[in-house]
Order: structure tokens, then C-alpha cells, then sequence
């Protein structure tokens, strides 16, 4: 999972926004996002609604929806079955 979120540049603190189940909005309003943190600043922002979280080596990867922002978007295309990062 690691070398997947270098591949597609996403940096610690930033915010890939992306589904769950099929939907892209939690509670009507709230994008769901993933961030990555590492062990230094373990700190999920103020705001920040978390849905679910993981270690992956040293790396917290944190599923967790906002409301109100302006994010990249990972899509999945299953016919070339690549992840690409919009804006």
C-alpha cells in the first residue's frame, strides 16, 4: 500500500478523496477521504470524522470523511485496472 500511495505522489497530510460502498458521501454532506500520517504527527485534524484506520509499516492510513473542501479524487478503472489521481 505503501509503494501504491508513492506511485500516485499522495504525501503525508494530504487527502485523496474516494468511496466506500459504493457511495462517496457519508451522512448526506461528508466526502469520504483517506489520509496517510506517519509516526511523527499521528494527528487527525479537527473535523476530520474518522470511519476506520490502519498501520501499514510505519505509516497511519485513516479512512475518514469532511465536508465542505476541494480534494483530488482516486479513481479505479476496472477495464486498464490503474488508479489514477484527478483534481
Amino acid at each position: 500500500m505503501i509503494a501504491f500511495f508513492d506511485e500516485i505522489s499522495m504525501g503525508f497530510q494530504q487527502l485523496i478523496r474516494v468511496s466506500l460502498g459504493g457511495s462517496q458521501v457519508y451522512n448526506g454532506y461528508r466526502h469520504y477521504y483517506i489520509q496517510r500520517f506517519n509516526d511523527t504527527d499521528n494527528q487527525v485534524p479537527g473535523g476530520f470524522l474518522v470511519h476506520g484506520s490502519a498501520r501499514v509499516g510505519s505509516d497511519l492510513v485513516v479512512l475518514g470523511s469532511w465536508y465542505g473542501l476541494n480534494m483530488k479524487v482516486l479513481c479505479y478503472a476496472p477495464s486498464t485496472g490503474t488508479a489514477t489521481p484527478r483534481a
